[in-house]
């Protein structure tokens, strides 16, 4: 920690060589460790330097060969370490946890489950335990602890041993999983209602809301590859388990502390849980269609209802671009068209959602002029894909697959209207923004009907009648 470089350099090539000692491992695991007296800083660089040592030392490739640090690790510290991990994950502070975390996916990659058999059994025992004790800081940790294990299991090229791996953790983790999940929701709104103590922590509404957001997670990773077996069998209780989350009757209100420490600039754990539950249903709707139809109506309609209630303001950014990305998902789908053709849906979507997603916020001006270049970059290469606008931009794509002459012609109107609310008061700042919500929402319009000349015109006269050179890059994506 010393400010001096030389002194800095000197501690790196001691660190380095203190890595082929006998004990490091142990050092490391008893500096980190809940009954060490150590400050937080120390802890934490112990952590980063526990994952580094795993990373260069435990892949069999880097043993066979050696690597840039010289790390191989022993058998006899891989015990070690195995023995330690886990609970030292249930016990660390955040800024701790997530080295370990790191470290715990490093060595499941290569370890779990055929060299690590104990660890899905000693995760399920703590749960139970943790439950038992109402230890919310272990038990939350446990979860963890599984999420980074399961992570792996997205997105990876499907073979027999990584089926042959999810076939052993289904065998024993779904069932208690789901338990766990069941008696989290029911004990929510009890939760709630517990008196606050001062000093001790997070409430216990919201570490019961951040388990079960953990479990949503992990809901996903065990979903990815295929469809399981149990999850097929248990669809309607995962279901009905959503729906009771995306209630309108679970919110912040039902819980004055939790209240008390929410605020509009960062979403809470109940916007998390949500986002979390809409990945689900996306998920389900893109690669298990035939199985999730019979719920699909009812969710169109309980996500559209959580729509029409938030707020512009970045706490409900996650929600609001998760539910986006499940209605462009469905829309697109013709045996879903039923279910948008409503009398009033489409237009609805457009003026409650679409209109107030492509409008800029004060977020996207402060990024805009602290680095216009940059800005410009992630808006045309489509980088910021979790944005409203980028959301509200694909749903608009995605409504054209099938309602295409009706959502040109709502478009059509809306544009008017906003170089008409332009037109009253040019010189008002705040004006710019429905100039630019028209100029979007034409060039998303161009992409699937024959463009309005006389409308491309009169938005490009516009934007050359003296427009905010800040706001210059809409002129750009036009020309």
């Amino acid at each position: 920690m010393s400010p001096d470089t030389a002194t800095v350099k000197q501690a790196e090539v001691h660190l380095k060589q203190a890595t082929q000692a006998p004990g490091f491992v142990g050092c490391l695991v008893n500096i980190m460790g809940s009954s060490s007296q150590h400050p937080a800083h120390l802890k934490q660089a112990a952590a980063v330097q526990f994952k580094n040592y795993v990373k260069h030392g435990w892949d069999p490739e880097h043993q066979q060969g050696g690597d840039a640090l010289g790390v191989a690790i022993s058998d006899n510290d891989k015990t070690t370490i195995r023995q330690h991990l886990v609970g030292l994950m249930c016990s660390a502070n955040p800024s701790v946890m997530s080295q370990l975390a790191e470290a715990l996916r490093l060595i499941s990659t290569y370890d779990f489950p055929d060299r690590w058999r104990e660890l899905l059994p000693d995760l399920i025992r703590r749960l139970a335990e943790a439950m038992s004790n109402n230890n919310w800081n272990v038990y939350n940790g446990v979860l963890e602890t599984a999420n980074s294990i399961f992570k792996r299991f997205r997105y990876v090229g499907k073979s027999d041993a990584l089926f042959i791996q999810l076939k052993y953790i289904f065998g024993l983790f779904c069932e208690p999983m789901l338990t766990h999940t069941k008696y989290l929701v029911q004990q929510l709104p009890t939760l709630a209602k517990v008196p606050h103590t001062p000093g001790a922590g997070k409430h216990p509404f919201e570490c019961c809301l951040i388990a079960v957001r953990t479990l949503l997670r992990i809901f996903f990773s065990l979903n990815w590859q295929d469809l399981p077996e149990y999850f097929e069998d248990h669809i309607q209780e995962w279901m009905t388990l959503f729906a009771t989350l995306m209630s309108p009757d679970l919110k912040v209100d039902n819980c004055p502390q939790l209240q008390r420490v929410t605020s509009d600039d960062e979403a809470s754990p109940i916007e998390n849980v949500q986002s979390a539950i809409i990945d689900n249903l996306v998920l389900y709707s893109e690669k298990y269609e035939e199985e999730f139809q019979p719920f699909m109506p009812a969710f169109t309609r309980q996500i559209w209802t959580l729509l029409t209630q938030v707020r512009q303001v970045p706490r409900y950014d996650g929600v609001v671009t998760t539910a986006l990305r499940f209605f462009t998902s469905t829309v697109r789908k013709p045996w879903n068209k039923k279910l948008f053709e409503t009398d009033g849906f489409i237009q609805a979507i457009c003026e409650s959602v679409v209109i107030p997603g492509l409008r800029l916020q004060d977020v996207d001006e402060e990024n805009f002029e602290d680095n216009p270049v940059e800005y410009i970059r992630n808006d045309m290469e489509g980088a910021d894909g979790e944005s409203r606008r980028r959301a509200a931009c694909d749903l608009v794509q995605g409504l054209c697959v099938l309602f295409k002459q009706s959502v040109t012609q709502l478009c059509g109107g809306y544009i008017n209207t906003l170089l008409q609310k332009y037109q009253t008061n040019p010189v008002e700042y705040v004006e710019h923004r429905s100039l630019l919500c028209a100029c979007w929402l034409y060039s998303l319009c161009a992409e699937f009907s024959v463009p309005d000349n006389t409308l491309k015109q009169t938005c490009l006269d516009h934007v050359e009648g003296g427009i905010d050179l800040n706001l210059y890059f809409v002129f750009f994506m036009l020309m």
